[in-house]
């Protein structure tokens, strides 16, 4: 992620017949329900797509990671293509509430970040305009080690009760199952 480059990282879900083989009735990409709302499910085999006029159609999504607050919104059309491209048919990232919500104070008087590299409704339109699906990763919380610590996107948070280490991921200091570090020791 250093030096401004993107990594995908490709997560396959594969939808299979009862034959073992694909066949027409797997969806592909987005623009294969038609425009449809559809409801998620699965079964034994693989992740299933309703819509109201199609049941438990099997899905095969090949999916590339893009943390939205990571690049500018007007890198997003390119990096679409690219997955797309690239035969991706889906966008996987974590919602940054640490992005969005800049400290406890803004959190309790709900004051809410949807600005430039935090406009979700846009970064989800060119996804749909791009014809991929989202894989939409709500949170509450992005677990810092593991994602937020290379780039430092998050602001701190303010209050002595939170974890400044933890970038802004709002995990009481302390607790139990907290943000832990390379040395696996707790934050608290």
């Amino acid at each position: 992620m250093r030096g401004g480059t993107t990594a995908l990282v490709v997560l396959v879900v594969v939808g299979m017949t009862g034959s073992g083989l694909a066949d027409d009735g797997i969806v592909r990409q987005l623009s294969d329900l038609g425009g449809q709302p559809y409801n998620v499910s699965y079964n034994n085999r693989s992740m299933l797509l309703s819509t109201p006029t199609d049941k438990d159609r099997p899905v095969l999504l090949l999916s590339g990671s893009v943390h939205y607050v990571r690049s500018t919104p007007e890198m997003w059309p390119s990096i679409f293509a690219k997955l797309k491209a690239s035969g991706l048919n889906a966008v996987e990232s974590y919602v940054f509430w640490n992005f969005h919500v800049h400290s406890l104070e803004a959190h309790n008087n709900k004051t809410v970040d949807y600005t430039g590299r935090g406009n979700v409704t846009y970064f989800l339109e060119l996804a749909e305009a791009h014809d991929l699906f989202v894989i939409w990763r709500i949170g509450p919380y992005v677990v810092c080690c593991a994602v937020l610590s290379a780039t430092r996107v998050a602001r701190p948070p303010t209050s002595p009760h939170v974890s400044s280490q933890c970038l802004g991921t709002f995990v009481p200091s302390g607790r139990a199952g907290g943000c832990r570090h390379g040395s696996g020791r707790s934050l608290g």
